[in-house]
């Protein structure tokens, strides 16, 4: 697990049969703040520089689709909490990337698809085989990186789509990766002294809707390590 930030954790099967509901309805997979199955209580949130994965689906595929009475019960009162379409959700990312981006991008469209030969990891496609990916690009600011005085750019990201390392593909695919990010890397973004050994990638923010009270939630992170 690669990414730092916001952590939501559902601690019900019913709760994460909800969340991923409000992901599925937004037309997006949840790609950082990872839902996790635990017991008791509702919801639990955590904001703190936690590791999580960036990648696919948001809480365990077994958590909703299960046999057995009680889980049906379960997934049965979870379908009555709360509406959750239409979804205000909304997903958040800074991310630290390799050279100067132009500030007029905002926004990068790019189909992706599992690759071919390399397992685990997604690429561009242009086929029918490649699925509609978005990302919103914001706020992008040049700086120089003090190491090795090359070009480096903060950006925000808002995937409007969820694909798996679909911020990852979509940056590296223009020529920009995310600084540390050895599944997709150039040389300059894989050296350990740009990204300082880890993937500068940092989930600042996400909305959504409480699962029993209906009200929307915004959750934020500490300001990512990277940047200080």
């Amino acid at each position: 697990m690669d990414t730092s930030g916001v952590l939501l954790i559902a601690k019900s099967e019913v709760i994460c049969a909800h969340l991923n509901a409000q992901f599925r309805n937004h037309s997006a997979t949840h790609d950082d703040d990872k839902v996790q199955e635990c017991d008791n209580e509702v919801v639990k949130v955590v904001v703190e520089e936690e590791e999580e994965d960036d990648d696919g689906g948001v809480g365990k595929k077994e958590a909703i689709g299960g046999a057995g009475n009680k889980r049906k019960r379960e997934c049965e009162e979870g379908s009555r909490i709360q509406d959750t379409s239409p979804s205000p959700l909304q997903k958040t990312y800074i991310a630290l990337c390799y050279g100067h981006i132009d500030p007029a991008l905002t926004r990068i469209s790019l189909p992706l698809s599992a690759h071919p030969t390399r397992a685990l990891l997604q690429r561009v496609d242009h086929t029918q085989t490649g699925k509609a990916s978005i990302t919103l690009v914001s706020n992008v600011k040049h700086n120089i990186c003090p190491v090795t005085q090359q070009a480096i750019s903060t950006v925000q990201l808002q995937p409007l789509t969820g694909r798996t390392h679909q911020l990852r593909v979509h940056l590296h695919d223009i020529g920009h990766p995310i600084l540390g990010d050895k599944l997709y890397y150039n040389e300059e973004a894989g050296s350990d002294s740009m990204g300082g050994g880890r993937l500068c990638l940092h989930a600042q923010q996400i909305q959504l809707i409480h699962p029993h009270s209906g009200e929307v939630m915004v959750i934020e992170s500490s300001g990512a390590s990277f940047l200080q």
